[in-house]
């Protein structure tokens, strides 16, 4: 997941490797929606110039470290065990988590064996990835549209004032 640090606008997800969640942050963003049956707005498009990341395995990839050269991203690799640089980013994350394993959402899981009690995980497991990304492309339109507590409104809002303020003269 790709997330502006000022705006805490989510500009690229997916459910995959690393290198197109970059792809999909830096391209216009609408056609990927569409393509899975979704209707939300997406403006955000453009290519980031800083990656912050941790030391995952994903993001010490030649590839990655190639690709963001190319195209002049700053590759930033936050330091070990100073977790709350990271915060932005796993908070939504989180977030995205605990909304998921709802089990109003078709296709909950449970990740806490104790929390999932009775609830047959095997045979309610019935998402796709097709549905999963629609279903998280649905959940961070809503997330951009509602009022960010830390920030006093909206992630889309915030975005959208930023992009016009840098295309400003």
């Amino acid at each position: 997941m790709e997330i502006g640090v000022a705006s805490r606008c989510v500009g690229g997800q997916v459910v995959t490797p690393v290198g197109l969640c970059l792809a999909r942050t830096s391209t216009g963003k609408q056609a990927w929606p569409e393509q899975l049956g979704v209707e939300v707005v997406r403006p955000m498009s453009g290519m980031p110039y800083k990656l912050n990341v941790d030391k995952a395995r994903e993001f010490k990839s030649e590839a990655l470290r190639r690709g963001c050269k190319d195209r002049g991203i700053a590759l930033s690799y936050r330091q070990p065990r100073l977790r709350h640089f990271g915060g932005i980013v796993e908070w939504v994350i989180g977030m995205m988590m605990r909304l998921v394993h709802d089990p109003a959402v078709r296709g909950a899981t449970f990740s806490n064996v104790a929390q999932r009690g009775a609830y047959d995980s095997d045979r309610r497991a019935v998402l796709t990835m097709t549905d999963l990304n629609a279903w998280l492309a649905l959940a961070v339109a809503c997330y951009r549209g509602q009022v960010h507590d830390g920030l006093g409104r909206t992630p889309a809002a915030i975005w959208t004032e930023l992009a016009r303020a840098q295309r400003a003269p």
